[in-house]
């Protein structure tokens, strides 16, 4: 048994030739679905920035995204937190 990262074991075992691809963070923005408590149809709303050159650039543009998007929601219906902002979305 061969002991390598698993990041290189998956890339030998696919056959995989080709660089490296740095994994994309997803961010959950609005959550949805029978479990929030509210009526929005989809189970939740993820943003991926697949154009970052680094992973800190990838959080770094996610978290600004998400506090623009929180900014916008307390805007409109006033600040709360992030359970809120579903929920008033979907009564729009």
């Amino acid at each position: 048994m061969q002991r390598v990262p698993l990041y290189k074991f998956l890339q030998q075992s696919c056959g995989t030739q080709q660089p490296y691809v740095m994994p994309v963070p997803f961010f959950n923005v609005l959550s949805g679905g029978v479990h929030s408590g509210n009526t929005m149809a989809f189970q939740e709303f993820m943003i991926a920035f697949v154009g970052a050159d680094t992973m800190t650039d990838a959080v770094k543009i996610g978290a600004e995204v998400y506090q623009s998007l929180k900014g916008v929601v307390a805007k409109r219906y006033g600040p709360s937190g992030k359970a809120e902002w579903t929920t008033c979305l979907t009564m729009s």
